[in-house]
């Protein structure tokens, strides 16, 4: 039930409806004549609102560029809920509702701004259909099938020709439409209506299609008799090997498990040869090291030989300062030697490691091959 019609402008004066038969009339006063006319007073315009916020287009008095920044509001009774709906002449792709919102789906689409609800208007007249005539309230309907804005026309018509047939609200209204509207009004076999319609569309898709064809159009864009033919034969082989693959197709029904535990087996053998380019180049570095600082040779220079070079210059060195000549070379080669060992143990370390981790990468890549093999002859069970 609607009860009332609002508006956001001054200038529109609220129309408040009660329950029972209520009649929207131009009055005459007295000092009307005959020339003062009831037309242009708001009376098509009252219904044109009605039907834009029910998610109806715009009518033509609707358009003018006066209204541009209009809102209007319908407040209705819904299924024993008191709501509002606004919608915009500006935005006119959705409409905000306030009030008692509960009849909302949860699933639909919202935008909630101070206690007001916006969704689309497609929504909105889905949800009309289904509080006003029972219909289903998803989109995926089939073509050809009732819908909120096809019935509600029957019972708010417009214009004197919207009333010449009780089976027909506008002179231009096809007749498929016609005979699925009120097949449904009636409580009748509408769907018979329906499949009616959908022959009536083969129809004239057959006989434009003759006209193309005996126009010479069909041929061009179709192909000639043979053309299709050839096509015909090469869709059916493509069906025919397509139909024979699905047959040898193999599911395996833990086929994700599987391609995880391969990429698993894929990161841990990057990681290994990863482990081994840093341990290989150590590897050489360590080696090097010995090779340049000559550490397989034996120390040649002793105390003596250093004081025979110092005699030899004229020169006689005390007792103390051979001693002290003497521990260096102990200490150093006591360094060198110590060296040497901790460089020639982590070489052995380092070998050890890169080969136990080439056996890891050779183990690890058997098992990955096992289950690529699964994966290459199976398919995912989704």
């Amino acid at each position: 039930m609607i009860r009332a019609v609002r508006a956001n402008n001054d200038l529109f004066r609220t129309v408040t409806f009660r329950s029972g038969f209520n009649v929207v009339l131009a009055d005459r006063t007295d000092k009307s004549t005959v020339k003062d006319s009831r037309n242009g007073v708001g009376k098509s315009l009252l219904l044109e609102i009605i039907h834009f916020c029910l998610g109806g287009r715009k009518g033509t008095s609707l358009k003018k560029p006066d209204l541009k920044t209009w809102d209007f509001t319908l407040d209705l009774e819904l299924a024993g809920r008191q709501i509002s709906v606004t919608r915009s002449l500006a935005h006119p792709g959705r409409v905000t509702l306030s009030g008692d919102t509960s009849l909302i789906p949860t699933d639909v689409e919202r935008t909630i701004t101070t206690g007001r609800m916006s969704i689309r208007d497609d929504a909105w007249t889905r949800i009309l259909g289904y509080v006003a005539f029972g219909l289903p309230i998803t989109d995926e309907r089939e073509p050809f099938t009732p819908r909120f804005r096809s019935l509600f026309p029957f019972f708010a018509r417009s214009g004197r020709e919207a009333f010449a047939s009780a089976f027909r609200h506008h002179p231009q209204s096809k007749v498929g439409e016609q005979q699925i509207c009120n097949a449904f009004l009636l409580d009748l076999g509408w769907r018979y209506a329906r499949q009616w319609q959908v022959l009536r569309e083969k129809e004239n898709l057959l006989k434009a299609y003759q006209s193309a064809s005996e126009a010479g159009v069909a041929r061009s864009v179709a192909g000639s008799l043979g053309e299709l033919e050839a096509e015909r034969v090469r869709v059916e082989q493509s069906v025919s090997a397509t139909d024979e693959n699905l047959h040898r197709f193999r599911i395996h029904p833990e086929y994700e498990r599987i391609e995880a535990e391969a990429s698993e087996l894929t990161r841990r053998i990057h990681d290994f040869a990863n482990e081994n380019v840093v341990a290989g180049r150590l590897l050489r570095q360590y080696e090097r090291s010995i090779a340049e600082e000559g550490l397989e040779t034996q120390d040649t220079l002793t105390g003596e030989t250093l004081d025979r070079v110092y005699q030899e210059a004229g020169v006689a060195l005390p007792g103390l300062v051979k001693k002290r000549i003497d521990d260096v070379r102990e200490f150093h080669h006591a360094l060198v030697t110590g060296r040497r060992s901790f460089l020639s143990s982590e070489i052995e370390r380092l070998k050890r490691d890169i080969g136990e981790r080439k056996t890891e990468i050779a183990e690890l890549d058997g098992q990955r091959a096992q289950r690529l093999e699964v994966l290459k002859t199976h398919g995912a069970l989704a």
